[in-house]
């Protein structure tokens, strides 16, 4: 037959280009672990900001980094408000520092947070383990009202 020594290059074709797209998203980080892996999320106003991975596979361990400041100087603490995300869906395993006092509220925790002696800003590390697959919309608040949100997206 004239026609069917062709007929099985095309689905070839688009099994490499397949692969070859998969390959350059797992490269470039969107896959989880790359250069474009790491986004830092900053607040319109406000001194509140996030470090996250942009993916995270489904199961594996994730950190996100929070950078608070004091509500005034010399304060002993500093209060985050996280949403419910990070509990259930996101798989939230442990906070460093630990909080000095916690509280469930409507749609999250609030959280404070002990201020290093003189400092004026803490870093808030938590880490996650998704629970999910498919976009995690985060949201996070400082005490000054300052709201940020995110998307991370778990891959399986």
């Amino acid at each position: 037959m004239p026609g069917s020594r062709c007929a099985g290059i095309a689905p070839n074709w688009s099994a490499g280009l397949l692969m070859l797209g998969f390959v350059l998203a797992a490269a470039a980080g969107l896959l989880g672990n790359g250069p474009l892996d790491h986004c830092t999320g900053y607040a319109a106003s406000g001194p509140l900001h996030v470090d996250y991975e942009a993916a995270v596979r489904y199961g594996t361990g994730t950190q996100i980094t929070f950078h608070l400041r004091a509500e005034s100087a010399g304060a002993d603490t500093a209060r985050l408000f996280v949403g419910s995300g990070f509990v259930e869906p996101f798989g939230l395993q442990r906070i460093t520092p630990q909080p000095v006092r916690s509280e469930a509220t409507h749609g999250g925790m609030a959280l404070s947070f002990p201020m290093p002696s003189g400092a004026s800003d803490v870093l808030v590390r938590m880490t996650a383990e998704p629970a999910s697959i498919g976009p995690v919309g985060l949201l996070a608040r400082d005490e000054h009202g300052v709201e940020l949100r995110w998307t991370q997206w778990v891959p399986p």
